[in-house]
C-alpha cells in the first residue's frame, strides 16, 4: 500500500513539473506583464481603478490557462487563445500607462 501511494505521488510531482514547464513563454509574458502593471502602479501611472481593471484581466488569462493545462497539455489553439488574450492585456497596459491619468 505505502509503494503504491509513494508512486502515485511521484508521478503527480512529474506531472506538475512537466505542466509547469511546459509553457514558459506564457509564463514569462505573464510574470513581464505583472511587473509592468507594479511598476505602473509604483510610479504612479496607473490608477487604482486601472489597477483593478488590469489585474482582473490577468485573473482571467490565469483562469484560461489553468483551464487549458486541466487535461495536462495545451493544444496549439488553446495557445493560441491565450496568447491573443496576454496580446490584448499587453495592449491594456501600454494604454492605461500612458493615458494621462495619474494616481498622484
Amino acid at each position: 500500500m505505502k509503494k503504491i501511494v509513494f508512486i502515485a505521488a511521484m508521478i503527480g510531482a512529474l506531472t506538475v513539473s512537466q505542466v509547469s514547464q511546459a509553457q514558459p513563454r506564457i509564463n514569462h509574458r505573464q510574470y513581464n506583464q505583472h511587473q509592468r502593471i507594479a511598476n505602473g502602479v509604483h510610479n504612479g501611472t496607473v490608477t487604482r481603478g486601472e489597477a483593478h481593471r488590469l489585474g482582473m484581466q490577468q485573473t482571467f488569462i490565469r483562469r484560461d490557462k489553468r483551464m487549458a493545462l486541466a487535461d495536462g497539455h495545451m493544444s496549439p489553439r488553446e495557445r493560441a487563445i491565450i496568447n491573443r488574450e496576454q496580446m490584448h492585456a499587453n495592449r491594456s497596459i501600454y494604454r492605461m500607462k500612458h493615458n494621462g491619468r495619474n494616481r498622484f
